[in-house]
């Protein structure tokens, strides 16, 4: 009965701090599914432009709409820079607490032989409310990563595209087409793309992030197991 008592008294005292994580965590969570939205639709909107194109086969019209695309794209990064930075702050934390934490949890049992009281319905709470701060953790890295995936989505259609309308016959049987080269000269030299305080958010930018981020975890991890 005791047993219960202690697991219910730290129970509501981490009850506060665990609905006051969950809210930040939620409230974080609808800031990334928007983001994710916005992207998605920045990515629909090149791929419109390239439908139009082969539709129309119309250089001047190209060069028109793709001014509209990359204003368009231009002005949504500008707008959510800080929004991507927050996140990129959030899910560098959220890893890095989550293996130190868990590199912690990993060398207590490890270096210490188990309690008899190990499997008692107070260490039962107590190990609940550590598995909803590490799900937590866990939600907030999946989504933020999510959000930096279809950011270099985007930048990824874009930079594909000058190969794609290199491949179309605007004027056909002219294999020298002047009109074609001048489009893909102008798609490419505009770097359209999602930004983050004037880095081009890229595939290779996210896989070297991934292992910067990857190498840092480690040694955070394996710090903590060996106790330096």
């Amino acid at each position: 009965m005791s047993n219960v008592t202690v697991g219910i008294t730290l129970d509501q005292q981490r009850l506060p701090w665990l609905c006051l994580t969950s809210v930040a965590v939620c409230l974080l969570v609808m800031m990334v599914q928007c983001l994710a939205h916005i992207f998605t639709f920045l990515d629909i909107l090149v791929n419109s432009f390239i439908d139009r194109l082969t539709t129309s086969m119309d250089y001047k019209a190209a060069v028109n709409s793709w001014n509209v695309v990359q204003g368009l794209l231009h002005f949504v990064s500008q707008e959510l820079e800080s929004s991507l930075l927050v996140v990129h702050v959030a899910v560098t934390l959220a890893a890095s607490v989550f293996l130190l934490c868990l590199a912690m949890m990993l060398r207590e049992i490890s270096s210490t032989p188990v309690p008899v009281d190990f499997f008692s319905e107070a260490r039962v709470y107590d190990m609940h409310g550590n598995i909803m701060a590490y799900l937590n953790i866990v939600i907030v890295t999946a989504c933020s990563l999510r959000v930096f995936i279809k950011a270099a989505s985007v930048t990824e259609t874009c930079r594909r595209l000058p190969s794609l309308v290199n491949s179309f016959d605007f004027k056909e049987g002219i294999a020298m087409d002047q009109e074609r080269h001048y489009v893909v000269h102008f798609i490419a030299n505009s770097a359209a793309g999602v930004y983050l305080k004037g880095v081009r958010l890229s595939a290779s930018v996210m896989i070297k992030a991934t292992y910067v981020l990857g190498a840092l975890i480690c040694t955070v991890g394996t710090a903590a197991m060996s106790g330096s």
